[in-house]
């Protein structure tokens, strides 16, 4: 017993495992609904896209007075990420790239660490070339833990500004001027593996043994029975070897009479009485 409590004490104080792999997308080819599909510009419908099999979902929105509003993702095959921007205050001519006031806000399926961000120039129609824009990260609580300032095409790396194993669950990358694309897109997923069932190894089992059969014991009446019959055969004898012992000792001389001796008569005769 003492031996399978400590297998499986051991066993409940074992760390999870777990294992890492390392994703690195290109944005402008890794969209889930244009694999092996020639493209060159597509515009989805303002509703998360998916990218990398479904690791990562990307939707894109723009700033007003009255809050955010959805739009429209525009994905290019060598230029990446941009906002289709004449659904929100931008006028039609800055459409296709990220700009004041857009952002791209990414969720990831499962919390990940070490996330990098990669921009190219955008260089849209009014001609502002690539600008600064923030990086805002997000823990699986849902807790702001980061909010980074980036400048022209410097690349973002959580690693730089939180411990290597945070765990992430979205960003947002929001444009503060000029104008740019994010074409790369890279995170290590970090899968929880749970133990298997402890192993409790049970102690050998001692050989078996025969019982001994218990003896009955007599029942107590014919047990009194047969002693008080014993007792009475006993008294019986005893009584008949005593007998003429018995009798020779009740005759005593005082319940026998006993007779004068004769004696001679006078006359040489003898003398009745």
């Amino acid at each position: 017993m003492i031996r399978k409590l400590a297998v499986v004490a051991l066993a409940a104080l074992a760390p999870f495992a777990a294992s890492a792999t390392t994703v690195s997308l290109d944005l402008g080819r890794s969209v889930d609904l244009l694999q092996n599909v020639p493209f060159q510009t597509i515009t989805f419908e303002p509703v998360p896209v998916a990218f990398g099999g479904g690791l990562v979902s990307v939707s894109a929105f723009g700033t007003r007075t009255n809050g955010f509003i959805p739009q429209r993702l525009v994905v290019t095959a060598n230029g990446g990420l941009s906002i289709d921007g004449g659904l929100s205050s931008q006028p039609d001519g800055e459409e296709r790239v990220i700009d004041p006031p857009e952002f791209l806000r990414f969720d990831f399926t499962t919390p990940v660490t070490g996330v990098t961000v990669g921009v190219n120039l955008a260089g849209g129609p009014t001609g502002g070339g690539i600008g600064s824009r923030f990086v805002e990260v997000f823990s699986p609580e849902g807790a702001l833990i980061a909010n980074v300032l980036q400048d022209r095409l410097q690349t973002f790396t959580s690693d730089n500004f939180l411990a290597p194993d945070t765990l992430i669950s979205a960003l947002i990358v929001r444009a503060v001027s000029g104008n740019f694309r994010i074409n790369r897109l890279g995170f290590t997923l970090q899968q929880i593996i749970e133990p298997e069932p402890p192993v409790v190894i049970e102690p050998p089992l001692s050989p078996p043994t025969t019982p001994v059969a218990a003896v009955p014991l007599p029942p107590a009446a014919p047990l009194l029975l047969a002693a008080l019959a014993g007792l009475g055969l006993v008294s019986r004898l005893s009584v008949r070897r005593s007998g003429p012992s018995a009798s020779r000792i009740a005759a005593t001389p005082s319940s026998v009479r006993l007779r004068a001796p004769s004696r001679p008569a006078a006359n040489g005769g003898a003398r009745r009485g």
